[in-house]
């Protein structure tokens, strides 16, 4: 799968926590606010490259945490890829 759709709720936490706005991701993205809020509000999906982007911007930890992911082995396949990469795996 190359496209995600973000928890919303989880969104607006990380960025208050990292006090940034949804203005800010809507220009790093370059869409608009409303078309971003819409995506949100109607679990469309994110590119490949505006996931990137957003975790870069927010990190990878807060973005693990506002993606959904479409079963709970593939998110865990990912954790264990992401944060656990040459470190002696269980």
């Amino acid at each position: 799968m190359d496209s995600y759709s973000l928890k919303m709720t989880a969104l607006y936490k990380a960025l208050k926590e990292k006090n940034l706005t949804i203005r800010n991701i809507s220009d790093a993205l370059q869409i608009r606010i409303s078309k971003l809020k819409k995506k949100l509000r109607n679990k469309e999906k994110f590119t490949k490259p505006q996931i990137r982007l957003l975790t870069y911007l927010l990190g990878a930890k807060t973005m693990y945490e506002v993606i959904y992911f479409p079963d709970k082995k593939f998110r865990e396949q990912v954790y264990r890829k992401v944060f656990l990469r040459g470190k002696d795996q269980l």
